[in-house]
């Protein structure tokens, strides 16, 4: 497959009360054109600061001070805010994770899809509202023209999130950000958006990045998967080799803590300690407070991302030096 979109040695930092938070601190990360690749980790691992770098989208007092972002042959981080515009939302769109306060209060859901679609696509306002009825109706939701005259307070979770789908996909991008598109849903319908968002990519053949802390839903949907601790990729792998083989000690945890049917457990796997403080985070290996093995020079060096058994499987650890 060849390259969509290409990450290389991105950082991203905030100035805050108290100093500077490197909340991206040196990632790289390829999605090839189709794919769908996983990125997780805990909650302020930088998941989602990462998505936000590659839109654009990032706070007042957030900058990104170095790396490059490369979409086809196109670096996002130089370009001109008009043609970062003319891309985001166009070739690349984004699902947020909590769609009532990503959709407007005060516009029916059909104005707000049409209006990313007028916009983009350079149609008039009723070609507009008619290609939304049309992704209302190809994300699921029943009689589409009813409720494209509703307003968000008026659908149900499942169904604004199926909205924030329709008006990703309306403007047919090449890559689709999932911001953990099934965190507020209950299971039932957390199964109904994947199977969902699985039949719209082969429909469109767009790839997608997911980010997302459930590793039940990475084992469901994802081709490949990079794990995040503290700013960084600590683990690169396919996710039938990651979960087959994992060699980073926080995602050897991560999987540990996952409940197994059939298996009868006193207590569940945990990790102890806590991840560290964004404005204090130790020298070395970031993990180290938590790791079990406390490899040498992991509390001095930084372990880098490189290669272990096979080329597509990568590791940040130095017990594999």
């Amino acid at each position: 497959m060849s390259d969509l979109l290409r990450i290389e040695d991105l950082h991203t930092q905030f100035h805050v009360h108290g100093g500077t938070v490197k909340a991206v601190d040196g990632v790289n990360l390829t999605i090839p054109a189709r794919a769908t690749v996983g990125l997780v980790g805990e909650s302020g691992s930088g998941k989602s600061i990462t998505a936000l770098s590659i839109m654009r989208l990032l706070e007042k007092n957030g900058r990104i001070t170095q790396g490059h972002v490369w979409f086809h042959d196109r670096d996002l981080i130089g370009l001109p805010d008009e043609e970062m515009q003319d891309i985001r939302g166009n070739d690349i769109s984004m699902i947020f994770q909590e769609p009532m306060t990503a959709l407007n209060p005060v516009f029916t859901v059909g104005d707000q899809i049409a209006e990313a679609v007028r916009l983009h696509q350079k149609v008039d306002h009723q070609a507009g509202l008619n290609r939304a009825i049309e992704m209302l109706r190809l994300v699921g939701i029943s009689d589409p023209k009813r409720r494209a005259g509703q307003y968000p307070h008026e659908l149900s979770g499942g169904m604004r999130q199926r909205v924030m789908i329709a008006m990703a996909l309306s403007t047919s991008p090449e890559l689709l950000i999932a911001d953990e598109p099934t965190t507020a849903l209950d299971v039932t319908i957390q199964a109904q958006i994947l199977k969902l968002m699985r039949n719209l990519k082969g429909e469109f053949g767009s790839a997608i990045l997911l980010i997302t802390h459930d590793l039940g839903v990475v084992a469901e949907m994802c081709d490949s998967v990079a794990v995040m601790y503290a700013g960084r990729i600590v683990e690169q792998a396919t996710t039938e080799e990651l979960f087959a083989s994992p060699k980073h000690p926080y995602t050897q945890g991560l999987l540990a803590s996952i409940p197994r049917l059939g298996k009868k457990q006193e207590r569940l796997h945990v990790i102890t300690g806590s991840v560290p403080n964004p404005l204090a985070v130790p020298p070395g290996c970031a993990f180290r407070p938590r790791c079990p093995i406390k490899a040498p020079r992991s509390d001095r060096d930084i372990p880098p991302l490189t290669a272990n058994g096979s080329a597509e499987h990568l590791v940040a650890c130095w017990q594999y030096e």
